[in-house]
């Protein structure tokens, strides 16, 4: 039986760890995590306005997608800002649920003046959010 993390109990430094490892990570989850920034409304290509100067302290950026939809053939995404193009065409398994792909700076560029990101695929992005140093918060259950 595999487990699927609920990823509501997963804290943003756990993925502010995961862009420290360079290159982009996958986790297979219940649901998509109530901090994030956009969950409805997003379609196959969107578009997120990157504050004044936020470059510094940006991380990466995490998407969701729904693993039902996207079956094993032909599943890609892009990353587009001012300055940098990145496709990715990840290989998939077979779980059900949430797919949610970390994709940290490191492997797209965002520069100084860099005032857009903008996403495409060719399924429906579930979830999308924007990952700063800013975020790290300690919580205690």
């Amino acid at each position: 039986m595999r487990t699927l993390w609920d990823l509501n109990k997963v804290a943003p430094g756990f993925f502010q760890r995961c862009c420290g490892l360079g290159h982009q990570t996958a986790i297979y989850g219940q649901n998509i995590p109530g901090w994030f920034s956009r969950t409805s409304d997003l379609g196959s290509s969107v578009s997120l306005d990157l504050p004044l100067d936020s470059w510094p302290n940006f991380l990466g950026l995490i998407i969701c997608f729904d693993s039902g939809q996207l079956g094993h053939f032909g599943f890609k995404y892009s990353v587009k800002t001012p300055t940098d193009f990145m496709e990715f065409a990840p290989w998939l398994d077979n779980r059900q649920g949430i797919l949610t792909i970390i994709i940290p700076r490191s492997i797209f560029c965002v520069r100084d003046g860099d005032d857009k990101i903008e996403l495409k695929s060719n399924f429906m992005f579930s979830g999308i959010h924007l990952l700063y140093k800013t975020e790290i918060t300690t919580t205690h259950e």
